[in-house]
C-alpha cells in the first residue's frame, strides 16, 4: 500500500513510507550504507544495537553465565558503553536499559537457559499450533492469536517489545490460549462411554 499510493508521513524525527520501511528492514541484515540521510540514521542505530549485542554475547560466554545472569535488578545499559545511544543538552549520557533483543536482555539478566526456555516455549507453541490447527480447520482467533505472537516475537529480536509489561501480557496470554485451543478435547463418561466434551448437547 505505502508503495503504491507513494503516501510519507513524519513522525517526530521518523518516516513512514515505503523507502523507510525498506531503509528499516536492510539496516537489521547491515545494508543501508550510502543510502542518504535516512539510511544514515538507520545505520547508526544498527551499529549501535550490534556494538551492544557483541559485548553481551561476549560477556555471557566469557562469564559462563549459563545458569545465571547479572539478576534483574541489574540495569544492563550502565554495564556497557555501548548502550550510550545519545546524549541530552547537558551532555549527560542517556543509557538505554534494554539491548532491543529480548533473548539477550534474558541471557545478560537470567542467564543461557533462561533465554533458551522462552525461545524453546514460543517455537513449541508454533510448531504445536501448526500440526494440531491445520490450515482448514483453524477459526480466525487462533489464526489472529499465532500472527500475534509470531509478530511480538520476531519483532522483539531488534526492538523493545516483550520486555514491556503491557505487550509480555497479551503475548503469554496469546501463548496460553493457544495452547488450550490446540490442545485434544476433553473426555466425559455419559452413561459408561467416553463421549467428547464437544459432541455434548
Amino acid at each position: 500500500v505505502l508503495y503504491i499510493s507513494g503516501l510519507s508521513v513524519g513522525v517526530r524525527d521518523r518516516e513512514i513510507s515505503y523507502d523507510a520501511a525498506v531503509t528499516s528492514i536492510a539496516s537489521v541484515v547491515g545494508g543501508v550504507e550510502g543510502s542518504g540521510p535516512l539510511g544514515a540514521k538507520y545505520a547508526s542505530t544498527s551499529e549501535w544495537r550490534s556494538n551492544w549485542w557483541i559485548a553481551i554475547v561476549s560477556d555471557v560466554w566469557a562469564e559462563k553465565m549459563v545458569l545465571h545472569g547479572y539478576g534483574w535488578d541489574d540495569h544492563l545499559g550502565l554495564r556497557y558503553p555501548e548502550a550510550i545511544m545519545l546524549y541530552d543538552h547537558d551532555g549527560q549520557p542517556y543509557v538505554s536499559e534494554l539491548p532491543h533483543n529480548v533473548l539477550l536482555s534474558l541471557a545478560g539478566h537470567g542467564g543461557l537457559i533462561v533465554a533458551g526456555l522462552f525461545l524453546a516455549t514460543a517455537a513449541l507453541t508454533v510448531a504445536r499450533v501448526s500440526r494440531v490447527c491445520g490450515r482448514e480447520s483453524r477459526s480466525f482467533a487462533i489464526d489472529a492469536a499465532f500472527c500475534a505472537v509470531v509478530g511480538a516475537a520476531v519483532v522483539s529480536l531488534v526492538e523493545i517489545g516483550l520486555d514491556k509489561p503491557q505487550v509480555a501480557a497479551m503475548f503469554w496470554s496469546l501463548i496460553g490460549f493457544l495452547w488450550w485451543a490446540s490442545a485434544p478435547p476433553t473426555q466425559r463418561l455419559v452413561d459408561d462411554e467416553e463421549v467428547p466434551i464437544g459432541a455434548l448437547p
